[in-house]
């Protein structure tokens, strides 16, 4: 496979990239799928029906194909300076990821900062990997209907988004705080970082406010994606 191609599995990676204009390179699909699907894919789009057992050999991680394997072009990626200089919503939600390297966690963050209106998703590249096929089936059919921006240093980035007047808000279950006492700004970034090491020091001291959700004391702490969802939603009902 050349170095610009990378697989998707499943029903709803394929159903998500057609319906955003994703180039796909060829699908490989099982008989039966094909006969679902075949007013759903594109005529211009190469097939070739496969057997699932073949389709599922060419999936590393052994999760369910569903019979399913669309080879995909990556995209042009966008800098955060490039994003920010074309802006211009008066009203908008960022997600920043800090420190959190499982790629489950990420596709299911990108999924959820999708479903509650965030505009943007902020990752640093050394974590992100748009061709992991577990971050993709984490995400659902999501990756392609939110912006995905890498960033090489999230202190920098940081810097940056306060300067196109963003608000910053760091998710810390040690922080005072609670989320449902936030005054929101009208332009949010909301930094989550990794279940196990929280967000960094360096990261929270930029933050303009840090805040937490309270929980029962019966709970040492929520799933990240978990506890994100809690706080887009606060924000959007707010």
């Amino acid at each position: 496979m050349k170095n610009n191609t990378y697989f998707a599995f499943g029903l709803n990676s394929l159903i998500d990239t057609i319906n955003n204009n994703r180039k796909i390179i060829k699908i490989f699909i099982t008989k039966e799928r094909y006969d679902d699907l075949i007013k759903k894919i594109p005529k211009k789009i190469p097939i070739e029906i496969k057997e699932k057992s073949k389709i599922d050999k060419m999936n590393m991680y052994k999760f369910n194909t569903q019979g399913i394997c669309a080879i995909l072009e990556k995209e042009k990626k966008i800098t955060l300076k490039e994003y920010l200089s074309n802006h211009k919503s008066k009203f908008s939600t960022i997600v920043m990821l800090n420190n959190i390297s499982d790629q489950r966690n990420i596709g299911s963050i990108i999924r959820v900062a999708t479903a509650l209106n965030s505009e943007a998703v902020i990752i640093n590249k050394k974590y992100y990997n748009e061709t992991n096929s577990l971050m993709i089936k984490a995400s659902s059919g999501t990756l392609n209907a939110i912006q995905i921006i890498e960033v090489g240093n999230d202190h920098n980035s940081i810097q940056l988004l306060k300067d196109h007047n963003f608000w910053i808000y760091a998710l810390d279950g040690q922080a005072k705080q609670d989320v449902k006492k936030v005054k929101w700004a009208e332009k949010s970034v909301i930094v989550v970082g990794s279940e196990g090491d929280g967000i960094q020091k360096i990261i929270k001291d930029a933050s303009d406010e840090i805040i937490k959700i309270n929980i029962s004391k019966n709970v040492e702490s929520l799933n990240v994606t978990s506890a994100l969802s809690i706080c887009l939603f606060q924000k959007k009902t707010a």
